[in-house]
This record gives structure tokens, C-alpha cells and sequence, in this order.
């Protein structure tokens, strides 16, 4: 059995390849095997996700951990987007080591039900909802980044991500939440509001849970200009907060994209 492990979860409609950069920066440091798991329904064909729901994201994930656990004597947790909601649910039921929550999503009670009622307007006319190509809530705008995520998203699945936010997000549960967390969350995101990060700061039930308000126009600031540098810095923030004392590894930390 090795020392540690870093699973890294890639956000809803999205794909693993985007959490590799930020991964294996961290796995190598920390000296650690990095995973890259694909949710269901994810990195083949939007059509994919209408077969899925959100507890089987879940359960993908949590499987997967314990798959870890009898290779590794612990597991570091990265989530980026929904992928960050999922880190936080496994932290409830499981002894995670640490959890970097990036862009985690947060909606508003109003906002919730004004996409509920705009998915219900439409369910009867289509089935999937695109997104735009410009402007400021599309990803292609970041400079250099390859698009991989899916550009149409089924309303079914929208509907799964909206009830998975408002069962596990929006409630008290978080609080059996006891490993030490670091929310990052991009000052410029157009999607996520800047004071989410104090929201779950205080439904956490960590005692180190920290805030990192990352100067980034992006919600996928893990492909961001500043990857580099948020790399480093969370880096920065294991090593201090848990006492983790690291030597630099040579060579590419492995890791394996689908377990």
C-alpha cells in the first residue's frame, strides 16, 4: 500500500483531461498517484447523460475511493464545478484526507426556481439546452483552452444537477463535514457569485476551512491563464494547513484516467 493518492473530479458535462494540468502539478508534489476518473454519461456524447442521475455520479465517485483506500493510506480530494459538490458529499461519508473545492457552484433560491421553471417551458419543445459560443459564460473565451466539455446539455440532466445542489447543498448536511477544505473561488466567475464561498464556509463542519478568492475571469480556472500559479498555491496551502513536509519529485507522477 502507497502513501497517498489525489482524485481529481472533473465538473458536470465536463471532461477528466481538464483536471489533469492542476493534478499532476499537485500528485507530484505531494508524491502521491493521481486519478482522473469520468463520471457517467460524460467525455462520449451528450445523449450519454440522459441514461444517468446524479446518485450515480455520486456513487461512481464514492466507488471509487474505496477503490483507492486498499492502495493508498489516503486520499487528497480535488473538485472542480458540480465535481467540487461531489468531493464535499464523499468528505460526509468518508475519511478524506483534505478537499480543494474550485468554482463550486451555488444557486440562489430565486435563480433555482427560475431555471426550473424555464427547463419546464421547454422539456416540451427539446431535449437539450446549448451553450454559447461567446460572451461572457462561454468557455472558449479562455485564451488557449481546447474545448472538451460538452456544448449541449440534455434539460433532464440539468433538472438532476439543480436537485443534487438543493438536497446536498442547500442544507445542513454539510456540517458532518470534518476534513480541513479550501474553497477557491474566482472573483470574475460568471456563473458563481463571490459570496458562495462564505456560504459553505459556514455549513462546513471543518475546522480548517479556508477561503482562496482567486483573481480569474473564468469558472474553469483550472484551464485558466493562471493554472500555474493556482497550482502553486494550493500547494502551498497542504503543506502549511496539514504539515505535510514534501521533497520535489523527478519525473511525471502516474495516473490513470479512467478506474
Amino acid at each position: 500500500m502507497t502513501k497517498r493518492a489525489v482524485l481529481a473530479i472533473h465538473g458536470f458535462s465536463g471532461h477528466p483531461e481538464e483536471m489533469r494540468f492542476l493534478g499532476t502539478k499537485i500528485a507530484d508534489r505531494l508524491q502521491a498517484r493521481l486519478y482522473l476518473p469520468t463520471l457517467l454519461g460524460h467525455a462520449t456524447k451528450p445523449e450519454d447523460l440522459l441514461s444517468t442521475m446524479a446518485e450515480d455520479w455520486y456513487r461512481q465517485v464514492e466507488a471509487t475511493y474505496d477503490r483507492l483506500r486498499k492502495r493508498h493510506q489516503e486520499v487528497i480530494v480535488l473538485g472542480n464545478s458540480f465535481g467540487a459538490n461531489l468531493a464535499l458529499k464523499l468528505a460526509r461519508h468518508r475519511p478524506v484526507r483534505a478537499v480543494v473545492a474550485l468554482s463550486i457552484p451555488y444557486v440562489r433560491w430565486y435563480q433555482r426556481w427560475q431555471l426550473k421553471i424555464l427547463i419546464a417551458i421547454n422539456k416540451p419543445f427539446r431535449q437539450f439546452w446549448t451553450k454559447p459560443r461567446k460572451g461572457p459564460r462561454a468557455t472558449e473565451q479562455i485564451p488557449g483552452y481546447q474545448q472538451r466539455c460538452y456544448e449541449r446539455i440534455p434539460l433532464r440532466a440539468m433538472e438532476e444537477l439543480l436537485r443534487f445542489e438543493m438536497n446536498e447543498m442547500q442544507t445542513c448536511q454539510l456540517g458532518a463535514v470534518q476534513s480541513p477544505t479550501l474553497l477557491v473561488v474566482p472573483r470574475g466567475d460568471p456563473f458563481v457569485p463571490a459570496e458562495a464561498a462564505n456560504v459553505y464556509r459556514g455549513r462546513l463542519g471543518s475546522q480548517t476551512k479556508d477561503i482562496l478568492l482567486w483573481d480569474d475571469p473564468y469558472h474553469l480556472i483550472v484551464q485558466g491563464q493562471r493554472k500555474e500559479a493556482l497550482a502553486t498555491t494550493i500547494i502551498d496551502w497542504l503543506e502549511n494547513q496539514l504539515g505535510f513536509v514534501f521533497e520535489p519529485k523527478s519525473g511525471n507522477s502516474e495516473s490513470n484516467t479512467n478506474i
